[in-house]
């Protein structure tokens, strides 16, 4: 795809790019350079700082491009992503909205491909690219779209997002306007506020996938995971509740109950996992009631239980020492 130069640029949509940051110091010229790298040239970026303890904003000031603003923050605590990306988004001019998180890459026609797409969906409310997705080590690992959980396309995308996320936040393209009348990022919502707001885009229009590798997402460590799960049954899942309570008449008892168990269920998982037994052990319950899935969470918990666990190793340790003790047939 050719560059757009600026005349040309003159006639293109402006693109708002929303970036927030915190203590991004190591990372967020990276971002912006994949940024003011793209063909499509006629965007501008915002950047709000989520009051960042580092030089992050000596780092964004030294860039020198002007379609770049920086909005330092107007708190010297931390508030989180979705009052931090409305406070930028407030101050956006363009006619799409694309957004960035401040470790994350894209590749130069990102943008191009994006625009392209939704000037020639008009229908399209969302729209979602492929993307690299880096380990821990700096290794591709895979792509945003080899998860198991597919990607859906068109106006029933919505039931899919209910389910499961497979929005990226630095893969989406929506349009500003659109963004604004349904209310932008929930700032009630500490966790998930963009699978929320993703969901609520959806249900206005067509979600278009784009199957073209557009970035790179780079996976860093959280050190919360516990906490997370934990955030997850506080917060995700009663906002999954309302959504699915909003929207039951337009759903079947056997897709709500699809939609429950799945999300119970991985919860509950997780939680499982980080030994939170007795929330994780009624989440389960709660999932097998709508998936009927009694025999495969039993399943999971006995081959999780620390004891189970134990008892396993054990009897195989005595197993193999036993083999050991038999003489090779001559």
């Amino acid at each position: 795809m050719p560059k757009i130069e600026a005349g040309e640029g003159a006639t293109a949509p402006l693109v708002s790019i929303i970036m927030p940051t915190f203590n991004s110091s190591a990372t967020v010229l990276r971002a912006l350079a994949s940024v003011c790298a793209q063909t499509y040239e006629r965007f501008e970026v915002i950047i709000a700082d989520d009051a960042s303890k580092d030089d992050t904003a000596e780092k964004v000031r030294s860039f020198g491009d002007p379609r770049v603003h920086f909005l330092p923050s107007d708190d010297t605590a931390n508030r989180g992503p979705a009052p931090t990306r409305n406070r930028a988004l407030a101050r956006a001019q363009g006619m799409y909205v694309a957004f960035i998180d401040s470790d994350d890459e894209w590749f130069p026609e990102k943008l191009a491909t994006q625009v392209a797409y939704m000037e020639s969906h008009p229908n399209c409310s969302i729209a979602v690219n492929n993307a690299e997705t880096v380990g821990l080590r700096g290794h591709v690992v895979g792509t945003e779209f080899d998860s198991p959980r597919t990607p859906r396309s068109g106006a029933d995308a919505w039931r899919t997002l209910l389910k499961y996320s497979f929005i990226e936040t630095s893969s989406v393209m929506t349009r500003l306007a659109l963004v604004r009348q349904v209310g932008g990022f929930d700032t009630a919502l500490l966790v998930s506020q963009d699978q929320d707001l993703w969901i609520r885009l959806a249900l206005e229009g067509e979600t278009g996938i784009i199957d073209r590798i557009l970035g790179r997402l780079n996976k860093l460590p959280t050190g919360h995971m516990s906490r997370n799960h934990m955030r997850a049954v506080d917060i995700m899942l009663p906002m999954i509740e309302r959504h699915v309570q909003r929207l039951a008449s337009r759903m079947s008892r056997a897709e709500i109950d699809e939609i429950l168990g799945f999300r119970y269920q991985a919860v509950g998982r997780g939680l499982f996992l980080t030994r939170h037994y007795r929330i994780a052990l009624r989440l389960l319950i709660k999932a097998s009631r709508h998936n009927g899935n009694w025999l495969g969470n039993a399943y999971f918990i006995g081959c999780t239980n620390p004891m189970a666990m134990f008892v396993k190793r054990t009897l195989k340790r005595l197993f193999i020492g036993q083999a050991r003790l038999v003489p090779p047939v001559t």
